[in-house]
């Protein structure tokens, strides 16, 4: 069941980005950051990332928690936080859509549907326009250097 369920969910993502129309010039950088504790949404996040690398739009990685450290490596457009026991995830990014490139918005708006799908409900995503805990975590990674600064990104 859990197999048609991925995909079903990958060609629903892959329909949407190709739908959305996203006009991006070069690939946005996304961490994932997966702090739950089970196999199913694990599984979930690993179908999603493997889609989204696969569309060419994105880069991705992923780590088990959120950094709290200054980051030595190179910073991210945007991070996914999956906290446990939540329903929500958190998608953060240097700043509301207001101060972001045309092609972030567009970029992030493809990965909320994305989320949205892999997720089938179960979840729902939070960005920095739409609530404060998406903000604080958006405003710790870029402190770290996690995120990159608005008057500084550049994609790939």
């Amino acid at each position: 069941m859990l197999k048609r369920r991925s995909a079903t969910t990958a060609g629903v993502i892959v329909l949407l980005l190709v739908m959305i129309g996203v006009q991006v010039i070069g690939q946005i950088r996304v961490l994932f950051i997966d702090e739950t504790q089970t196999f199913e949404t694990s599984l979930r996040l690993e179908v999603l990332a493997r889609r989204l690398k696969a569309s060419g739009m994105f880069v991705i990685s992923a780590q088990l928690s959120i950094p709290e450290k200054p980051w030595e490596g190179e910073a991210y457009q945007c991070a996914v936080i999956v906290p446990d026991e939540l329903p929500f995830i958190w998608l953060c990014s240097a700043g509301t859509d207001a101060v972001l490139p045309i092609s972030l918005q567009q970029a992030k708006q493809a990965l909320t549907e994305a989320i949205i799908a892999a997720f089938q409900g179960l979840r729902v995503v939070l960005g920095v326009d739409d609530d404060f805990f998406a903000f604080l975590w958006s405003a710790h990674l870029l402190r770290l250097g996690v995120l990159q600064e608005v008057g500084t990104l550049e994609l790939e």
